[in-house]
């Protein structure tokens, strides 16, 4: 017992005073970031702050924990390589705030940090298979982003329009004519003067019955957009074909419909019922939807010269199905068409950052349309060139420069490499723990 509260004291201590330590240096390293340069100013949108703040909050928080462990540890030649480890990366970190570093040359110093606790007899051999593993994962695919994936290819002229509608749920009536007339407004501004294709992107949810049902209105309403703008007009509603119903994106040129595209990965339990559970939504009363999967291969939609494929909302989380566009012919640009409204502004930057992992994925620009924020252009290395206003109504004309070339290792191959990667540094960690242990088994016996 008296070892425990011995062992308890100096937990507890140590723990005291690393917090102590930390508290004291943070306004010392507060002012320390205002000397250097360390400070975080909000440029952008993505910022929740909305004035410089200091960074380098990290470094009060180590010098803690490097008193305490001073202080309260005995310090072995193996921890000395764990400590010399963590001070690189500290370091790093300041150096890194002060002025932006290539993740390249902060790739290759962390793993130069992880090498130096692992030469000074690091015993965690079983757990730095993983580790290193993970960072060789993760340092291949930012080398690959140094490669250039795709070249230039043709140019739309592309108008994002960002309505903020309501949503339209199963207990609310509404209007499709007053909803596509809400579009005039930014729609009919003037284009730029150029021969550029041109291309009108409407969100998902604009249009809320099925397309075959529209009345005269709602129907000449659309037609009016697209002889207006002179453009092609995309816009999402449901398709009716026999008894089976499609989310489907529709584009309009020339007065009529000249392409669609069906949702390939509905949504479960808000566009179909799985398999098993119908029983569940008719027990409770739900008005729920059960649409029909469209075919996994579409075509692409054609803009004189440059292809697009396009996907529908959380279809962006899904590689898969960015792949599935390579099987009909390479397409020059993606867009994400997507009502959000339903999951708050919370999900609006995890939805962009799906997107702009699909683009990486294939290096490919990416144009996503939202209803209720955050519409934006990213170009094929998954940056964002330009965004919309993160809520509330927006609109924006600008020209998208697609993309051409052999697919990426992505689109070839998909996930296989990585998870077959994974499985490897699994059996790996487990291959040495299991020689770890053996070996100090036998030096017990004295053999």
């Amino acid at each position: 017992m008296d070892i425990q509260k011995e062992l308890l004291l100096g937990v507890g201590a140590a723990l005291v005073c690393a917090m102590v330590v930390s508290f004291i240096m943070c306004p010392l390293v507060k002012s320390f970031a205002y000397k250097i340069g360390a400070i975080d100013v909000p440029k952008d949108n993505r910022r929740m702050h909305k004035k410089p703040v200091p960074r380098l909050g990290g470094l009060a928080i180590f010098l803690g924990f490097i008193v305490s462990m001073l202080l309260f540890v005995k310090v072995d030649h193996q921890l000395q390589g764990i400590l010399l480890g963590a001070s690189i990366i500290v370091v790093l970190g300041v150096v890194d705030d002060m002025s932006p570093l290539r993740a390249y040359f902060k790739f290759c110093v962390q793993i130069f940090a992880a090498l130096v606790a692992v030469a000074l007899s690091c015993r965690l051999a079983w757990l730095a298979v993983p580790v290193i593993g993970a960072a060789l994962i993760a340092g291949t695919g930012q080398v690959s982003r140094q490669h250039a994936w795709s070249e230039p290819s043709s140019m739309v002229d592309v108008r994002i329009i960002q309505p903020a509608l309501p949503v339209v749920d199963a207990y609310t009536r509404a209007n499709p004519a007053q909803r596509i007339e809400a579009l005039f407004p930014a729609a009919f501004k003037p284009w730029p003067a150029s021969d550029r294709p041109r291309l009108l992107l409407t969100p998902e949810g604009i249009v809320n019955v099925p397309v075959s049902r529209l009345g005269r209105e709602a129907a000449g309403r659309l037609m009016l957009l697209q002889e207006k703008t002179e453009a092609r007009v995309l816009f999402n509603g449901f398709r009716k074909d026999g008894p089976r119903f499609f989310n489907t994106s529709f584009v309009l040129d020339e007065g009529q419909i000249a392409y669609r595209l069906d949702k390939r990965e509905l949504v479960p339990f808000g566009e179909y019922v799985p398999a098993g559970f119908h029983w569940f939504v008719e027990m409770i009363g739900i008005p729920m939807s059960d649409l029909t999967q469209g075919d996994a291969v579409q075509p692409l939609l054609s803009l004189g010269g440059a292809d697009a494929g396009i996907l529908i909302c959380y279809e962006n989380l899904y590689g898969s199905v960015v792949r599935s566009f390579w099987q009909s012919r390479s397409p020059d640009f993606l867009i994400v068409t997507s009502n959000l409204g339903w999951f708050g502004r919370s999900v609006l930057g995890q939805h962009l950052t799906m997107s702009r992992m699909r683009a990486m994925e294939s290096a490919r620009p990416l144009v996503s349309v939202s209803n209720t924020g955050m519409s934006a252009l990213v170009n094929s290395r998954g940056e964002i060139a330009a965004m919309l206003r993160t809520d509330g109504p927006d609109a924006a004309t600008m020209p998208l420069l697609g993309a051409t070339g052999s697919p990426t290792p992505y689109v070839r191959l998909g996930s296989w490499p990585a998870l077959l990667a994974s499985l490897v540094l699994a059996l790996c960690a487990v291959l040495v723990r299991l020689g770890t242990a053996r070996i100090r088994a036998g030096k017990a016996k004295g053999l």
